[in-house]
C-alpha cells in the first residue's frame, strides 16, 4: 500500500540499484505526473470495475 499511497501523493517509487543512485529531487518533480496517474490505477472505483467484469 504504501508504493501506491506514494505515487498519489506525487512520489516516485524506485528499487535498490541504479535508479536510486540517480534520482534528484528535479528528476523527481519531472515525475509527479506520472506518478500521479500511475496510482489512479489502484482507486477503489478501478478496483471494484474490475472485478463487477470478472464475475
Amino acid at each position: 500500500m504504501s508504493p501506491v499511497e506514494s505515487m498519489t501523493a506525487g512520489k516516485p517509487v524506485i528499487g535498490v540499484a541504479e535508479a536510486v543512485s540517480v534520482m534528484s529531487k528535479d528528476k523527481a518533480l519531472t515525475m509527479r505526473a506520472a506518478c500521479e496517474k500511475r496510482a489512479q490505477l489502484f482507486r477503489t472505483e478501478v478496483f471494484l470495475e474490475k472485478m463487477r467484469r470478472l464475475i
